[in-house]
Order: structure tokens, then C-alpha cells, then sequence
């Protein structure tokens, strides 16, 4: 397998085989590189400072010379292998294997306690966290969002007394869709993404403040109401992911396109080119090898390869 890289580099947490020299410091990658090739790669977690996979030897952790040391979050990831983790800025939850269907607190980092646990109809098998908000998908195709009331399109639902923002609740508008329910979900900072089991994409979330965004994520764009559907030049989509700002797609075709904000190279079209419509890129993969899933970090995006 293969982890191909491209993006935001400060820390080096895109480079797994390379001794850091800091008298020449990381340089962004705006290209994809190949970064790590392993008989197994499972891509964990991309933080602003530091990046873990899990190879065939046990978890490598890139970046940050300190951040094994001093990441309460990376150390949870390390110590807990088989939970599904996801943390924001202001709260860490998680899901054991022992109780697949219950979210616990696993730590917040202000003076608002939330209830410690919350347990769902069925089965977690994803969870997820942007930027205020936290969303898990559950076996039956349902996504449950939570989180803070000051940023509801981040929850993708309407806040009521009988769904409040800080109880996992369904969003009922990524129920009963035309090609069915959900099978997979992404977040990022400012927005999620959710497929269908019929291979269609979906996105909610909050437009960020500032210049340089793109129609679709500024002001008047998809993010600024209600759960939209999202059409990829016609295309089903196999996987999706998204950063803060910028998404990318694969397709069943195993095309990747792109689009969003390119400041650091996350897209892998280069210095500087930001992309207001879906693109395709291209990795100059081997003979046999296909993108199998997407990932993102802080302003730098990941693609796992492996044999068709």
C-alpha cells in the first residue's frame, strides 16, 4: 500500500521517512508525493501539527518532534486503537468496542459539561467532529449530530426542545433519501459530507469568514442552509472528504476531482491555484494500484493506494 500526500507541511507532518533538519525547515507539498508505502496503511488522524497511520509495524506518528509527548488527543488515539475517537476544539468523545452503540465524554476543554454518554438505536460505525458539532453514523444509514446551539447549520438539523443541541439527534434531512440510506460520512472544519448507499453526495455545514473562498463555500453558497445535494459533473461517488474549505471526491471510476481553497497545495494542483469548480487530478500511480480512501488534516489532504 501507499499513503500519497499533499498540502500543508510546517511541522513536516506529511513526511514519514525523512529525519526533520530544522535549519532547513518543511516546505509545503503542493503536489501529491508518495510519503509511505507499507504492506498495511490505515490513515488515523491529521491534526494541525502532527499526522498517524497505522502500518504493518504498529502506528507511525509524523510531524511535531513534541507531539507524542504533549497531544492529550494523539496519546488517547495511541492508547485506544480500537475506539473510534473524534475531537474538536472543545470536547473529545469516543465509542469503545465494548459499547459499540454508546458516545462517552472522553474529555472537555471548557466549564460547560455535557451529559457523559449518550446511547444510540444501533451500531456506531463512524464519528466524526468539525469545528462546533459532532456527528455519528450508525449501521442503520442514520447520522446523529450534537454539539454547540451558536452554530446550527453545523448540526445540519433545527434546534427544538425535543432535539437539542447538545443530544445526538437524527438529521432527518439525510432520512428516506431517493437512492437510500447513508453509508458513509466526512467532516470537516466547516462542513460535512454524507453518500448514499446509491453512490449520491450530500453536504451541510457553516461558510467561513474571510476572502479567497469559492462560490460554493461563501457567502449565498451550498453551506449556508439546509442539508443540499452536491452533483460531481454527473458522477457517482465512491468516497469523500473534506477540510476547511476544500473537498475532494472519488468517483466509481476511481477519478479523483477536487475543489476548494489551495493555499498550502491541499488540492495537488499546484502553488497557489484554488479551484472554483470540481477538477480532476491525477496521481501517477503504478500499474495494478487505485485510490482506496481520502482523508484530510489541517490544510493538507491524503490518498491511501493499493492493489486493484
Amino acid at each position: 500500500m501507499e499513503l500519497w500526500v499533499c498540502g500543508f507541511n510546517a511541522w513536516g507532518q506529511l513526511e514519514f521517512e525523512k529525519k526533520l533538519d530544522w535549519s532547513d525547515p518543511p516546505k509545503d507539498f503542493v503536489h501529491f508525493q508518495k510519503a509511505l508505502v507499507d504492506e498495511q496503511i490505515e490513515f488515523v488522524q491529521g491534526r494541525a501539527e502532527w499526522t498517524l497511520v497505522k502500518t504493518s509495524s504498529g502506528h507511525r506518528v509524523s510531524g511535531h518532534p513534541n507531539a507524542r509527548k504533549d497531544d492529550a488527543l494523539l496519546q488517547l488515539l495511541l492508547d485506544a486503537p480500537s475506539s473510534l475517537v473524534a475531537s474538536n476544539d472543545t470536547e473529545t468523545w469516543l465509542v469503545s468496542p465494548e459499547n459499540p452503540s454508546t458516545v462517552t465524554l472522553s474529555h472537555t476543554y471548557n466549564n460547560n459539561t455535557p451529559e457523559p454518554s449518550h446511547t444510540l438505536p444501533s451500531t456506531i460505525s463512524q464519528l466524526l467532529a468539525n469545528s462546533t458539532a459532532f456527528q455519528a453514523l450508525t449501521a442503520t444509514g442514520d447520522v446523529y449530530s450534537w454539539g454547540q446551539a451558536r452554530f446550527p447549520h453545523l448540526l445540519g438539523r433545527d434546534i427544538t426542545p425535543g432535539s437539542p443541541a447538545g443530544t445526538p439527534c437524527p438529521v432527518t434531512s439525510l432520512q428516506d433519501l431517493p437512492t437510500g440510506p447513508i453509508r458513509h460520512v466526512a467532516s470537516g472544519p466547516n462542513m460535512t459530507a454524507a453518500i448514499t448507499t446509491g453512490n449520491d453526495l450530500y453536504i451541510y455545514g457553516q461558510r467561513s469568514e474571510g476572502p479567497g473562498l469559492i462560490p460554493m463555500f461563501d457567502e449565498g453558497g451550498m453551506l449556508d442552509g439546509d442539508v443540499q445535494s452536491v452533483d460531481v459533473g454527473g458522477h457517482d461517488v465512491r468516497e469523500v472528504t473534506c477540510g476547511k474549505n476544500h473537498m475532494l471526491v472519488l468517483t466509481m471510476e476511481d477519478r479523483l476531482f477536487v475543489m476548494g481553497t489551495n493555499g498550502s497545495g491541499q488540492l495537488g494542483l499546484g502553488e497557489g491555484v484554488k479551484c472554483e469548480e470540481w477538477r480532476e487530478v491525477k496521481l501517477p500511480l503504478g500499474r495494478g494500484l487505485r485510490i482506496v480512501s481520502l482523508h484530510t488534516g489541517y490544510k493538507n489532504s491524503f490518498a491511501v493506494v493499493d492493489k486493484i
